[in-house]
């Protein structure tokens, strides 16, 4: 008799531990694709240059002449959150610099749904002597930003610039358009900024501030990955509560 109840008691546990597992994935829904890679490019007139590695990777220092790049790293801060941070780059050639471009590629990302770019940074000028002996003249310089989810038919996503004199450089919370839900995953996630206009001892400060966001509004209708996984689950706790029946 002892161990017939021993074994019940044994039984609902698993019967209550794996309720608790389903009820989990259902809140918390699939995990983040794994494996994800990514490639940094910058480019300004005349070269280029470019890294790759795994996500989180820090590419280092750059010498791109005329502009010094510090990082950047590619980060991951959440389930579906990425970020291009720990990022300096300053003008040091004679006259203006640029434009530059800094981009990266993110390969194996899941479905981005909607997604969603914000940008908060500072550019300000860190001239001392100016060995062509002119000062650093104040004047406006303009930021494209972008990011898009890249597709074999076509790429969807969000772009814009931001045109001004030194200061903040601030980009507020930008959703994209379209509903990539039905669309599957993308070939690569692309995002990145071109900066123009900045002069002798301009540095633009990103640091952890290029933030892009997906299925920040995700469909309310489950992946099949989940449909089968529920399913399974649903089943054992069928046969589950058949067996304590008939103990």
């Amino acid at each position: 008799m002892k161990s017939d109840k021993k074994v019940r008691i044994s039984s609902l546990m698993y019967y209550y531990g794996l309720m608790a597992v389903l009820a989990f994935m259902v809140i918390v829904g699939p995990s983040t694709a794994a494996g994800i890679s990514t490639n940094v490019t910058v480019t300004t007139i005349g070269s280029s240059q470019d890294q790759s590695g795994p996500l989180d990777f820090l590419p280092g220092n750059w010498s791109i002449q005329p502009f010094n790049l510090s990082g950047p790293s590619i980060l991951q801060t959440g389930a579906s959150s990425y970020e291009m941070s720990n990022m300096s780059l300053s003008c040091w050639g004679e006259g203006p610099c640029g434009p530059i471009t800094v981009q990266a590629n993110l390969y194996g990302i899941g479905n981005p749904g909607f997604f969603s770019l914000d940008i908060d940074g500072l550019l300000s000028n860190d001239w001392y002597t100016n060995p062509y002996g002119a000062t650093a003249d104040g004047g406006q310089f303009t930021i494209s930003y972008w990011a898009y989810a890249m597709y074999g038919s076509g790429s969807f996503g969000i772009s814009g610039s931001v045109t001004q004199d030194l200061g903040s450089v601030t980009v507020p919370l930008t959703f994209s358009t379209q509903d990539l839900s039905t669309w599957g995953d993308p070939s690569y996630f692309q995002f990145g900024f071109t900066v123009e206009g900045m002069d002798y001892g301009d540095v633009l400060d990103l640091g952890n501030s290029f933030n892009i966001n997906t299925n920040t509004q995700p469909s309310n209708v489950p992946e099949p990955s989940s449909f089968v996984l529920f399913g399974a689950g649903l089943v054992g706790l069928g046969l589950l509560r058949k067996r304590l029946h008939k103990g």
